[in-house]
């Protein structure tokens, strides 16, 4: 076998399968600039800048578009711009339940303003219709 070198490839290594964001972070942010009714916060924080701004304008897809990150961030379906997984972390239990308390409030805010809006139009509808036919 004289005149035939055998050359090793060089092997590449692996990009690395988690994000360096925090699934913590994301939800936290998803949660908290939700509630005040700014969205996309989470989406700008892994890289996602063009939905991001669809997000801010369309707040957060009237609030059904946060509720499905708020899922997939929870169950790890939430990935960057690299199509990472994020690292879940280690959190204390008081970092726990404080997310899980903005989780809840994030929740209620679209569903009391939805309700809200929902008796504000339909009552007085009712009311007039009431009064019409009760000849008042």
């Amino acid at each position: 076998m004289s005149g035939i070198e055998v050359v090793e490839s060089e092997q590449k290594i692996p990009e690395a399968i988690e994000s360096e964001q925090k699934k913590l972070v994301a939800l936290s942010l998803c949660c908290l600039f939700g509630l005040i009714g700014i969205h996309g916060i989470h989406r700008l924080y892994v890289g996602k800048y063009a939905t991001a701004a669809l997000m801010f304008l369309t707040f957060g897809g009237l609030f059904i578009w946060m509720g499905i990150d708020l899922i997939r961030i929870l169950t790890g379906g939430f990935k960057d711009k690299k199509k990472r997984t994020l690292i879940s972390g280690n959190s204390s239990l008081f970092t726990k339940i404080v997310t899980g308390l903005m989780i809840i409030f994030s929740l209620i805010v679209p569903i009391t303003f939805i309700l809200g809006f929902a008796i504000g139009f339909f009552v007085p509808m009712y009311e007039g219709y009431m009064s019409a036919a009760n000849g008042y």
